[in-house]
């Protein structure tokens, strides 16, 4: 029969392997953040192409252009994204790709897929079913453009920051941040105390030019 002290000294070792796991689990989110800012940027760049062809009109976030099926922002700029693994935050946990976004094969290039897709738009960026015509949606009348939330880490394709707002927020950084890229470019890391939301909603604070900041003209 094994001893205490036997199965101590294989239990030991095992238990220090899997504290190391975890711990090089854990110091590998910052890297992934980092991907993720730059991926976002990739995405914004996209878009400002999309708004040089539109004479600086944003994608819709949601259109029934067809009658028949809807169609998302990442399908209106997909056009100009180089990889489409900028789509994709590798921290996302929801979309089960991980390490697939880090790896590169050129005789398997990395398909378009909104499954893939773990961002989301503004919903107040770019007209919609439910609020058309509410707003300019152009990049030419936004006001603070270093202010005004463009893509940022999401559970769906569209960041409403109301009601809805814990069906599409994603905490997936370090610290319970999400990345938010902002209509002028830059990208930073938000939790509950930075962002503020357009609608109130219990414990978030409200801050709409987040979301929605026009100029007159």
């Amino acid at each position: 029969m094994t001893s205490w002290k036997e199965l101590l000294a294989v239990l030991v070792p095992l238990a220090a392997l899997l504290l190391l796991g975890m711990r090089q689990l854990n110091s590998a989110n910052p890297a992934f953040s980092l991907i993720c800012a730059e991926h976002l940027r990739h995405v914004r760049n996209a878009a400002a192409q999309y708004e040089m062809e539109h004479d600086g009109g944003f994608p819709p976030v949601i259109a029934n252009e067809t009658g028949r099926r809807w169609k998302y922002w990442p399908e209106y700029i997909a056009a100009y994204m180089k990889d489409y693994r900028y789509f994709s935050c590798p921290a996302n946990k929801r979309r089960g790709l991980g390490e697939t976004l880090l790896k590169e094969d050129d005789l398997l290039p990395f398909m378009f897929a909104l499954s893939n897709v773990s961002y989301g738009m503004n919903y107040f960026l770019g007209a919609c079913v439910s609020n058309n015509d509410r707003y300019p949606y152009n990049v030419k009348r936004v006001a603070d453009p270093a202010y005004l939330v463009y893509f940022g880490d999401a559970m769906t394709l569209e960041l409403r920051p109301t009601s809805c707002w814990h069906q599409d927020y994603a905490p997936v950084h370090e610290g319970q941040l999400s990345n938010f890229v902002f209509v002028d470019g830059h990208v930073e890391g938000l939790g509950r105390a930075e962002i503020g939301l357009f609608a109130p909603v219990k414990d978030w604070r409200t801050d709409q030019k987040r979301w929605i900041n026009w100029t007159a003209k």
